[in-house]
């Protein structure tokens, strides 16, 4: 079943340094349950932040949908 306004292309790229804050911003904006899938568990705004810290170090990717 297709979806109206629905992209048929997904568009891949990497994130900028610039971009962390957001991306942080998005993270912390989720609540419990959404953390709680997202992480697997748990999720105090502390550790979002070492995560976000985590997953623009040099070498390192992060898999996601932003839309």
């Amino acid at each position: 079943m297709s979806r109206t306004g629905t992209p048929s292309e997904l568009h891949v790229r990497a994130l900028k340094d610039s971009e962390l804050p957001e991306v942080g911003r998005h993270l912390l904006s989720h609540d419990s349950r959404d953390r709680n899938a997202r992480f697997g568990g748990a999720a105090v705004d502390e550790l979002i932040g070492l995560y976000v810290d985590y997953i623009l170090r040099e070498g390192r990717y992060a898999r996601g949908i932003l839309v």
